[in-house]
């Protein structure tokens, strides 16, 4: 068998299933881990453990379906059905700075039975199948190290980033878009890493230090304070996922359930995920503590992000409340006194904000 990222697998490509390589009638549900139905009888949510009968791979198996009224792809209503299959170790997306776990990690397989090698890991690196050109590290293990402003582009700059795992160093560009360094890289030489801390001789052993998402399974109140945390440039990407965990800590203490968007997080799913959850119980006039709570420590996050201007991110994550007189009335109660007034002289005044 050849030694590459998931070839423990079938790799039966004619698989219509998306993220699934094997025969789906080979699959075995190792344990369901979840299933839901609506009053109909009809499987609404579902998430299991399965594995491949002919080559002994492992699947998380998740499927999602609600109906919608308002309209999909142009059509006025049906059902939005998500089903995905997550290999061992697969990321969740290929978003740099994520820090978003993969469903279904090594060790979670081993203990439902996966006995085979750890193919996430070669000759000292990581393993995954190749992303961007030469990216074979994940995107949630990345680290963003520096910046290299440039004249002739002032509105973008090179940026480097180092993979908290195997300690591999990239170089993001605009095209081509990953580079990865090497002696004979012209886009990052050798001697420019070393400004940045990059010693060639040096083994990195198999470690990683604990990521956003590793604090948070441990404890949910455990994040860095966002002052603190800040103080470190983070990517837009790591910010997002930051603000999500606000919401999840509070929807857990809540005894909430909250879930993410499948495509991983950017401050646009961030935005959607945040309406969608909080809109019904402002709507509704439930929860009115929980959101009070949220929303203030939300805010506080987006001054200490944003500065001045975080009235005006805030309003653009709260877009569908503040479209409409009547929608934004309905938030505003759970608003903290701070962001409202900065809303309001924001509204009157959008170009001194």
């Amino acid at each position: 068998m050849e030694n590459t990222p998931y070839s423990i697998y079938c790799r039966n490509r004619g698989n219509s299933y998306f993220g699934l390589i094997c025969n789906k009638s080979d699959l075995i549900a190792v344990k369901i881990l979840e299933e839901q139905y609506d009053s109909d009888n009809v499987c609404t949510e579902k998430a299991a453990i399965c594995r491949c009968r002919v080559c002994g791979g492992f699947y998380k198996h998740e499927y999602s379906a609600r109906y919608s009224e308002d309209g999909w792809m142009g059509d006025e209503h049906g059902w939005i059905i998500e089903d995905r299959y997550h290999k061992i170790e697969e990321p969740y997306s290929h978003s740099v700075g994520s820090s978003v776990k993969p469903a279904l990690p090594l060790d979670e397989a081993r203990a439902y039975g996966y006995t085979g090698e750890d193919f996430t890991w070669k000759n000292n690196r990581c393993n995954f199948a190749l992303f961007y050109g030469e990216l074979t590290c994940r995107g949630m293990d990345l680290q963003l190290v520096a910046y290299r402003e440039s004249e002739a582009r002032p509105h973008n700059c090179d940026k480097f980033y180092q993979c908290r795992r195997c300690g591999q160093w990239y170089l993001l560009t605009i095209l081509p878009l990953y580079k990865i360094l090497k002696p004979s890289n012209e886009h990052f030489p050798i001697e420019e890493a070393g400004k940045f801390g990059y010693d060639e001789t040096k083994i990195f052993p198999k470690t990683q230090e604990k990521s956003l998402a590793a604090l948070f399974i441990e404890n949910s109140e455990a994040l860095p304070p966002p002052d603190e945390w800040l103080k470190e440039k983070q990517s837009d990407t790591e910010q997002a996922e930051y603000a999500f965990f606000i919401v999840e800590k509070h929807f857990i203490r809540a005894g909430l359930k909250v879930k993410r968007e499948r495509n991983g997080n950017s401050w646009i799913t961030f935005a959607s995920v945040l309406n969608l959850h909080i809109g019904k119980f402002a709507e509704a006039g439930e929860h009115a503590a929980m959101l009070k709570n949220l929303l203030a420590e939300l805010t506080h996050f987006y001054e200490a992000a944003t500065g001045k201007s975080f009235a005006y991110y805030l309003s653009k994550r709260l877009q569908s409340f503040v479209d409409e007189d009547a929608s934004y009335r309905r938030i505003e109660p759970f608003l903290p006194a701070p962001a409202l007034e900065k809303m309001e002289e924001m509204q009157k005044n959008p170009a001194q904000i």
